[in-house]
């Protein structure tokens, strides 16, 4: 056995370990029943309320979905409920007077950092939620505004990173460009309130070659990426172009070449509009701007580790190369009502179709189902796993908060 892409859809999932596809099917049916229950039918008004009033503990899930009476969250294979989406949507995409260059650059920090409160700390006392592109780019004072804002709300303990962004190539790649091109290198241009922040800096020479990172370096990085990003994006391109073109940057690898490009699907001028036009048509045509191509529900699609280990796990004996990979969900999802057990049970039915745009789930959602259920599995064998999951910050919130 060597390749899935010579194989029909049926034929690929009749090679399915049926034990783990029992389990992933319950995983899904149980997740998607809290999430209907919470952001859909109002049932509950928070996960916690859930946790108290609805759930129905089994044995067998063990602490994956909740641990000491708090519940583990997981990322939903709606991308409208991750907060990052919810923030953008509200703030940003459907504002007429902000730029493609704000929406961009804006979708770019929210995704590389993580939580999407991280935008509020980041533009304090700068009478924006969201930073100006034109200002960051044209302001030396705006961007140092910026930049310390960040770090100091770091070395105040406030989390501003993500559970997937914690030690990523991003962050490395960030801190290689920020070290030679932060304006915090030099101490002279430090505000005095915030210069103990830097005192590892080179006060005589400004930069200190192997300083560590600095969460700002981040803004810096995806200043300079900008540059190249807005002409390229503007030119419309699929998810294959947009994975290939950010993969094509030392640091961004694999899973944010995909995942980025699936949260740019939801931007107006770039996103297709099979999504944008469920939820936000009215809003869009008030934008007077057509369609792009980037489509999470494409053929095209990429499978980070989490997703790439549960596939290993369904499809046994197969390479892990990308098309095999690529193949294993799209199969998925045209047939994922039968693969997760949901056809024939009108209570999931309706979980599903109720709790995801299309009725059911894009490719992206498959790709984050299996890789949440990698998660899942870790978390309901070890409870510290899922404590620490219960603390993160994880699409928590059901709506942005006004």
């Amino acid at each position: 056995m060597s390749s899935l892409t010579t194989k029909s859809d049926q034929e690929i999932l009749a090679l399915a370990d049926g034990d783990v596809r029992d389990r992933l099917g319950k995983f899904i049916r149980e997740f998607n029943k809290r999430e209907w229950s919470v952001r859909v039918g109002a049932d509950h008004p928070t996960f916690e309320s859930y946790v108290q009033n609805g759930y129905e503990h089994s044995d067998e899930f063990g602490t994956g979905f909740v641990v000491d009476g708090q519940p583990v969250p997981y990322f939903h294979p709606n991308r409208s409920f991750h907060d990052e989406i919810i923030w953008l949507n509200s703030n940003l995409y459907y504002e007429p007077d902000v730029s493609f260059e704000d929406k961009l650059i804006n979708s770019a920090i929210v995704k590389f950092y993580g939580p999407a409160n991280t935008l509020d700390i980041i533009t304090q006392n700068t009478g924006s939620r969201f930073i100006n592109h034109k200002c960051l780019v044209n302001d030396p004072e705006y961007e140092m505004t910026l930049l310390t804002n960040i770090d100091k709300a770091f070395v105040d303990g406030e989390k501003i990173w993500g559970t997937t962004e914690l030690r990523t190539s991003l962050q490395t790649a960030s801190r290689n460009y920020g070290r030679l091109h932060s304006p915090i290198n030099d101490i002279k241009n430090v505000p005095q309130i915030f210069r103990s922040l830097y005192s590892n800096l080179d006060k005589n020479q400004g930069l200190s070659e192997g300083r560590r990172m600095m969460p700002s370096d981040m803004i810096v990085w995806v200043k300079h990426l900008a540059e190249r990003w807005i002409p390229f994006y503007k030119s419309k391109p699929d998810m294959k172009e947009s994975f290939e073109f950010l993969t094509s940057t030392r640091g961004i690898g694999n899973y944010y070449g995909y995942h980025f490009s699936s949260n740019l699907a939801r931007m107006p001028g770039v996103g297709a509009n099979r999504l944008i036009d469920v939820e936000f048509g009215d809003l869009f045509g008030k934008l007077g701007i057509s369609h792009g191509n980037l489509d999470e529900n494409s053929d095209y699609c990429i499978a980070g580790p989490g997703a790439t280990a549960t596939l290993t796990k369904l499809f046994k004996g197969f390479p892990k190369t990308q098309t095999n990979l690529m193949r294993a969900l799209v199969a998925i999802r045209n047939n994922q009502e039968e693969f997760f057990g949901i056809a024939g049970n009108p209570v999931a039915e309706q979980h599903l179709r109720e709790a995801s745009e299309l009725g059911r789930f894009t490719t992206f959602g498959i790709e984050i189902s299996c890789c949440q259920f990698n998660v899942f599995e870790r978390a309901a064998a070890d409870g510290n796993i899922a404590r620490k999951r219960a603390a993160a910050p994880i699409s928590k919130i059901t709506k942005e908060k006004t």
